[in-house]
């Protein structure tokens, strides 16, 4: 049985020295669920061993075989699912990730002050 462990161990070893890691930022997600949904679709990717997806931090962190993904067919599924896979920027600043949350914050506000409005009469109606 031993033998049996020894072996199971170097493949696990194997395929870490094999697989890569990725950074991918993503935008569009409001809440957990979303960031649930984005780990599910990169974790159905073939060849992707370990996906970790940080809501707050806008960040996907996967670990993947290069040899059977790729990061661009990433980027896609994350936009098939619905999301923005955004380019990850040495030289992006905190103004500019600032800048770019206080954009999507008033997108949602005016979505949530429409809605507001179109469900009050609703509900004096009921």
């Amino acid at each position: 049985m031993k033998e049996n462990t020894n072996s199971q161990n170097i493949n696990k070893t194997e395929q870490t020295a094999e697989c890569r890691k990725l950074q991918l930022s993503v935008g569009g997600m409001s809440c957990a669920g979303c960031a649930k949904r984005v780990e599910k679709v990169i974790s159905e990717l073939e060849g992707v061993a370990d996906v970790n997806v940080n809501f707050a931090a806008e960040k996907a962190f996967v670990t993947y075989n290069p040899q059977k993904v790729s990061p661009s067919e990433m980027k896609n599924a994350v936009s098939n699912a619905g999301y923005q896979p955004l380019e990850y920027k040495l030289s992006e600043t905190e103004k500019q990730v600032s800048k770019r949350r206080e954009n999507e914050i008033k997108t949602l506000r005016k979505k949530f002050i429409a809605a507001a409005i179109f469900a009050f009469p609703l509900l004096y109606i009921a």
